[in-house]
């Protein structure tokens, strides 16, 4: 199908081309930009559509243009040799629509032409059935190709294109064109020349001013890829997080949206640019131990409080979940960043994960009520309380509360004990600030609490106990009364092809070959994103493993990651560490 989205929020699917994190920051020439001297375009729009009538043809001839936009083949054996490193044609509209279509042309297909002693260029030629482009030429002052079928994704089915652009990449090489539908008759009208089905161009149009089509180069991550100026691109950090975080980005950081995160976006300018990860290796243990608290029952603790803390984050699992919620991917790498902004960290368990379920509610999970009969808020008192005793934290070193789903609502009950008549009961149980990821909480709690409380929410959520929408109005509650707030919900975000490297034991390969099967299964678009929920693709997969036989060869646990990979990718209800430097952002803030 042809991509057709707002030019602000259009991405390209970069998670189809790229490949190995680059270690460094690239460097590319400018585009060098020329005339396009002819430019036609051609499609099947009429039912039934035959995507094999489908065609491009261009011609771009330079020999009278000036030095800076001539076309000079690049010198054989030399880095842009594409018999060597193969080449990359983009065809887009220039008008705003976002469309966009990615041919490779690799290094097999490629001949050089003339002489070791005399050069001329190199031709493309691909004669397999159904081949995109069977033919494209490089010499001086000349750039000819078609390209065609069902392949060349590029449809003309919109009312008008307007403008169409042409970049070619050979390495760091790079010719770069615009062109506007041509105007004939009296008056000039374009209505014959770019309609529904066919686009011609202006002949011999100018060179452009700018180059519309812009190269991302990412080092250390994903996203590399040309992008039209003006949209919206996706760029992770090629991070583990078990033992690594990102201490930040360098090049071209002013377009980067979140520059301390592993995962942020930037809007492609109108020239190429550059990024890169800086990633720092921290293989972190947990110490563990057990406490009984109020109860005979010994609950399991795992945390790592480095001398000096600035203060102690509790991080709370969400429904049947454990003391093992702050071993998991996502977690522990916000765990890591908590540590690395001098933080410490501790992870354990509701009372029902050791004893069952003791209300009969069916599930295992913390008491998020303001009673004084809460046995997890009596267990959490008199672990802070032995904490300070031991001298594991100081006397008045500030607590914070970060949970996920059932851990996120009771959060925010943590933080509303000070406030509520419960307050004697529970004298340890004084918070700086509290996160909830993913849940909305109990709006008895948001109506009295007192301290600073951050909503960082799913944007997919697909939990029928949470909603996203009253989430909202319990922060505007406490922004209402001058208490410091803030509620956003994460949205998702596009596969890019090793995300599942960042699964203890998955190789990159391993993960390329995942995302293969699920492109090839239909559970991906061409922008990258999934197409279905991820319990309804879990369900296809159940019933016919042999869609993605890379997963289902994976142990339990890792088949289990990589779902919860899929989950947070998607912004259903699933942790995620996109916004670890946020949340420690609100917990620096609100620290005193």
């Amino acid at each position: 199908m042809t991509i057709r989205l707002p030019l602000h929020v259009f991405l390209f699917l970069a998670t189809l081309v790229v490949g190995a994190p680059s270690a460094a920051r690239v460097a590319h020439a400018a585009p060098v930009l020329i005339e396009a001297t002819s430019l036609t375009l051609r499609d099947d729009v009429a039912a039934p559509v035959d995507a094999r009538k489908r065609k491009l043809v261009f011609r771009s001839s330079t020999s009278r243009a000036a030095a800076a936009s001539r076309i000079v083949p690049p010198s054989p054996g030399a880095a842009d040799d594409p018999t060597l490193a193969g080449a990359t044609l983009y065809v887009a509209n220039a008008a705003g629509s976002g469309e966009i279509a990615r041919i490779a042309l690799p290094s097999s297909g490629w001949t050089a032409q003339g002489t070791a002693s005399r050069p001329r260029g190199y031709r493309f030629t691909d004669r397999s059935p159904g081949a995109v482009v069977p033919s494209l030429t490089i010499a001086p002052d000349r750039i000819s190709l078609r390209a065609s079928g069902e392949s060349f994704v590029y449809t003309l089915d919109e009312p008008q294109q307007g403008r169409i652009a042409l970049r070619l990449d050979l390495g760091g090489a790079s010719w770069c064109t615009e062109a506007p539908a041509r105007a004939t008759g009296n008056p000039p009208s374009t209505a014959s020349n770019d309609a529904p089905g066919r686009f011609t161009a202006q002949a011999k149009s100018s060179p452009p001013a700018l180059c519309t089509l812009n190269r991302l180069t990412v080092g250390n991550g994903y996203g590399s890829g040309t992008y039209p100026a003006g949209s919206t691109v996706h760029v992770f950090a090629a991070v583990q997080p078990q033992s690594q975080l990102v201490t930040g980005w360098t090049g071209d950081t002013s377009l980067l949206a979140e520059p301390d995160e592993w995962h942020t976006t930037l809007v492609m300018p109108a020239a190429d640019a550059s990024v890169a990860a800086t990633i720092a290796s921290r293989p972190t243990t947990l110490a563990v131990t057990t406490f009984t608290g109020s109860t005979t029952r010994a609950k399991t603790v795992r945390a790592k409080v480095p001398p000096g803390a600035r203060g102690l984050v509790l991080l709370l699992h969400g429904t049947n979940g454990g003391d093992g919620f702050i071993l998991q991917d996502e977690t522990f790498a916000v765990a890591l960043r908590l540590l690395e902004a001098g933080y410490g960290v501790l992870g354990t368990e509701a009372e029902e994960s050791v004893a069952g379920d003791l209300n009969g509610d069916g599930k295992k999970r913390w008491d998020a009520g303001l009673t004084t009969a809460n046995v997890d808020f009596a267990n959490l008192d008199a672990l802070i309380a032995a904490l300070r005793a031991a001298g594991t934290i100081g006397p008045t070193t500030p607590l914070f509360v970060l949970g996920m789903s059932n851990g996120g609502s009771t959060s925010l009950s943590l933080g509303a004990v000070a406030a509520s008549p419960v307050a004697a009961s529970f004298p340890n149980l004084r918070f700086a600030a509290v996160i909830s990821f993913c849940a909305d909480g109990r709006a008895t709690a948001a109506a009295i609490t007192t301290t600073p409380t951050a909503w960082l929410m799913c944007g997919n959520d697909d939990n029928p106990e949470v909603d996203n929408a009253a989430a909202a109005v319990n922060s505007a509650g406490l922004a209402a009364r001058g208490i410091p707030t803030a509620f956003a919900l994460h949205p998702a975000a596009p596969l890019y092809d090793e995300r599942f490297a960042r699964v203890a034991g998955v190789s990159a390969a391993t993960s390329r070959a995942i995302a293969a099967e699920l492109r090839a299964a239909g559970f991906l678009a061409a922008d990258g994103f999934f197409t279905l929920s991820t319990d309804d693709l879990v369900a296809a997969v159940t019933a016919t493993p042999s869609l993605l036989p890379t997963l289902v060869a994976l142990s339990g646990a890792q088949k289990s990651d990589v779902i919860d990979q899929v989950r947070a990718a998607q912004a259903e209800h699933q942790m995620y560490s996109d916004w670890a430097a946020r949340a420690v952002a609100f917990f620096d803030a609100h620290g005193s």
